[in-house]
């Protein structure tokens, strides 16, 4: 071949302009060749840098993707991704668009270089740059939800802008209302939620202080954050805590979240609550959202950082039972565990969760049948004709059973209709915003933490 692995990188440059300028295609074909060989075994800085401007020179000037996507495979993501976008994110405001989606590619799922770049750029200008908002146009929305306390931030330095132009303002507000829907939209809220035993708690409503809440941690009646939210936020409304309560609340809730192994809260659930409660007029909301805010930040009563799959109902199936003359509920759930092996079985992996047909009415049954409590189902019998089967990977201690509700507000007020969560059958936004007209359920899911699993799984490479 024309261009050998001998070739140095200058050698390379001028040989593959020439096959562009000139159009010759089996010169273009060699230089190809050479390219995706070197791209594969890159040793050094310097090769890593050039493989990379040769990558983007053929997607700038040949409109041909595949070397930059083979370089993105290859290194996206990764510490030498890293180096690659810091080095051109360096000369930030000078770089073209089509740079900045290529190094916002190759970032994968690290937000937080371009997070920096976009504050160094705000708060180092009057206006905003048509790189940032590029910029903020092109990142995932996803990253606006799972950190949108972060980002909301950000957002209002964005308005204070002193010239910032009336387009710009009015395309970034667009992308905030857009993230924040996504975030009330798209986030988890849960139901009780899984303990050892693979039982799932309902939670109650009739708290004053926040100590009476660590007590019942004390207790043992909670096994999670997300039975213990509702009723923080019950307390909060009639009984506005100082600051020094507020401080020993959260410093006693999280030796206990720790010491007991109390399951953390999704963010998915706690953000859409900051959000919403901010345009609450009731006197203690403002106290409300700093203390959900702060255990939003707790690593240990939160799950920031942890990646949940969201599973939605598959089907809703009611089953009558002859021994207590009553009907119960098995809500049908299709899902792959990512540490599931693979399947020959018929049919779909999946689960069910069993619970008393009330479960959702206004009151709870007498007899004999505990109707608080929600169980996975394990027995294989049970799944005979519902299209899923059942694998032993699948814990419940990993579940958090929420439902999707959408509140309607009359016109005039500040939200019209949104999606928050919400837990069993609380109907906290009662208290918060007695305005609402309607609630309606819009869809039942689960939230499955794979955390733990990814973190073992990286271990193996």
């Amino acid at each position: 071949a024309v261009v050998s692995t001998q070739s140095t990188g200058r050698m390379f440059r001028d040989i593959n302009k020439l096959a562009e300028v000139f159009q010759i295609k089996w010169l273009q074909e060699d230089c190809t060749k050479w390219l995706h060989e070197k791209l594969l075994a890159v040793k050094s800085e310097e090769e890593l840098t050039f493989c990379f401007e040769e990558s983007y020179f053929m997607l700038k000037r040949r409109q041909n993707d595949k070397y930059i996507k083979i370089f993105v495979d290859q290194f996206g993501g990764s510490y030498n991704g890293k180096r690659i976008i810091l080095k051109y994110l360096s000369d930030f405001e000078n770089l073209d668009v089509e740079m900045i989606h290529t190094l916002l590619q190759l970032g994968g799922s690290n937000i937080e270089i371009f997070y920096e770049t976009l504050c160094h750029s705000i708060r180092n200008n009057t206006h905003l740059t048509p790189n940032s908002l590029f910029l903020i146009q092109n990142i995932n929305m996803w990253f606006f939800q799972a950190n949108w306390e972060q980002w909301s931030i950000l957002f209002d330095e964005i308005a204070d802008l002193p010239e910032i132009s009336v387009q710009d303002f009015r395309v970034t507000q667009k992308l905030l209302n857009e993230a924040w829907r996504a975030v009330s939209t798209d986030s988890t809220k849960e139901k009780p939620t899984a303990m050892h035993n693979n039982l799932i708690e309902f939670e109650g409503y009739y708290w004053s202080h926040l100590a009476d809440i660590v007590e019942e941690v004390i207790d043992g009646q909670h096994g999670s954050m997300c039975t213990i939210v509702p009723k923080l936020m019950y307390a909060v409304y009639h009984s506005k805590p100082c600051q020094e309560e507020t401080d020993q609340f959260i410093f006693n809730l999280e030796n206990l979240c720790e010491e007991r192994e109390i399951k953390r809260i999704p963010w998915q659930i706690l953000d859409p609550f900051i959000s919403t409660l901010k345009h609450s007029k009731k006197p203690n909301a403002e106290h409300l959202v700093s203390l959900l805010t702060r255990l939003r930040r707790s690593t240990v009563l939160s799950s920031t950082n942890r990646e949940n799959n969201i599973i939605r109902l598959y089907r809703r199936v009611e089953v009558n039972s002859r021994s207590l003359e009553t009907s119960f509920i098995n809500w049908i759930y299709t899902f792959k565990h990512p540490g599931s092996r693979e399947c020959v079985q018929p049919g779909k992996c999946g689960f069910i969760i069993h619970s008393g047909l009330n479960y959702y009415g206004d009151d709870y049954c007498t007899d004999d049948y505990d109707y608080s409590i929600l169980k996975l189902v394990t027995d294989n019998e049970t799944y005979v004709d519902t299209e899923v089967h059942y694998h032993d990977d699948i814990s419940a201690r990993n579940m958090s059973i929420y439902k999707v509700v959408a509140l309607t507000l009359p016109d005039g007020t500040t939200l019209d209709t949104v999606d928050i969560p919400v837990y069993g059958l609380s109907t906290w936004w009662h208290n918060w915003f007695p305005e609402v007209t309607k609630s309606e359920v819009k869809e039942d899911c689960v939230a499955y933490d794979v955390s733990d699993y990814m973190v073992a799984k990286s271990k193996d490479y």
